[in-house]
């Protein structure tokens, strides 16, 4: 797998690999039909600790919090059903016109050409870091300490 791989130009059929690069092609372009034709009927996730169904999935794809969206497969490694994918997202978030770009990694099985199941974790503090949501450097240094010790504080009173 060459880095930067392009998610287009791939027949899934039998190709677990090219079953994970649809799936991304619709992250990237929250085309609904995509996840119809990749995902199994009984798929689920779990991404950040949380489990999702197929339904709101496809829900969180189609939403508009970011456009001008991109994601390119770093690197990729196949044993049997399961692929596991490192990539990189770019994105633009509509409400602040910020440019995003979040790294990640992908865990999927792949069965009768549709992902059963899927595991994921994407660098969130990153992509807050870069929304100015969350302070960065020395500056979250900082932060951290301060909401540490107000936990420590709340916690001692009661």
């Amino acid at each position: 797998m060459t880095q930067h791989d392009d998610l287009h130009g791939s027949d899934p059929a039998g190709d677990p690999l090219a079953v994970v690069r649809r799936y991304l092609e619709g992250w990237a372009t929250g085309d609904g039909a995509i996840f119809e034709a990749v995902l199994a009927p009984d798929f689920y996730d779990v991404m950040y600790g949380q489990r999702r169904d197929r339904a709101t999935l496809i829900a969180q794809a189609q939403g508009n919090d970011f456009d001008d969206r991109s994601i390119s497969i770093d690197e990729a490694v196949v044993l049997g059903d399961t692929v596991v994918v490192r990539t990189t997202n770019r994105h633009r978030h509509v409400a602040t016109g910020r440019r995003v770009t979040m790294t990640g990694m992908i865990w999927a099985r792949v069965v009768d050409g549709k992902i059963t199941t899927g595991w994921g974790e994407h660098d969130r503090l990153g992509q807050l870091q870069q929304l100015g949501v969350v302070p960065s450097g020395g500056e979250a240094q900082n932060w951290i300490r301060e909401r540490l010790l107000e936990a420590s504080e709340s916690n001692a009173t009661t």
